[in-house]
């Protein structure tokens, strides 16, 4: 067993020069100019469902469709009175569903806000609804009884990106965050 794991080190350290990898010697390497390939990508293909699909889920649970009919849903929340708030991205909008009859499907739709700039995250703290867009954090006035939103109290710019939310902590503190792996976390600024 020992002189095969030796005879297998020494066949891969006689064909190491034979790899394919670019050597510089401590030289610039030689890459083609910017733009000049095309970029690598393996972005997902949408499909529509076939008819009549749904998750196959455990016994004793049930899925459906709750609502349809969204440009670029992104976000999904609860409110603190069981609505269903829902931004929107392709539309700008943060979209409020209720279920009153618990039928399992949106039977009332209306819009909280609009004209938002790629909204995705939602966070409910104290009497207001934060939103996180492209470019900033917005906060609304929440009723929880009417779930009418009041005039806007402010808007903080950050210069986040497109997967921008916010969330609240344990010591009762909201923080912006922001959206992609290279990116990721919080801000150094909490507001409350």
């Amino acid at each position: 067993m020992r002189a095969r794991n030796i005879l297998v080190l020494v066949f891969i350290i006689a064909l190491a020069p034979l790899t394919f990898g670019q050597v510089t010697h401590g030289q610039k390497p030689k890459l083609p100019a910017p733009f000049a390939t095309k970029s690598a990508g393996n972005a997902p293909e949408v499909e529509k469902p076939p008819a009549g699909f749904l998750p196959t889920v455990p016994p004793g649970f049930a899925a459906n469709v709750f609502a349809t009919n969204f440009k670029y849903p992104r976000w999904l929340t609860v409110a603190p009175n069981g609505d269903i708030f829902l931004a929107d991205s392709g539309s700008g909008e943060i979209v409020v569903m209720r279920d009153p009859q618990k039928t399992g499907k949106a039977q009332q739709r209306e819009i909280f806000v609009e004209g938002q700039n790629e909204p995705f995250g939602i966070v409910f703290h104290e009497n207001y609804v934060y939103v996180g867009n492209t470019n900033e954090v917005a906060r609304f006035r929440y009723d929880p009884i009417c779930c009418v939103q009041g005039r806007q109290a402010f808007r903080r710019s950050c210069a986040v990106h497109e997967r921008a939310g916010a969330r609240s902590n344990q010591n009762g503190s909201l923080r912006p965050t922001r959206g992609s792996s290279g990116r990721a976390g919080w801000f150094a600024a909490g507001f409350r």
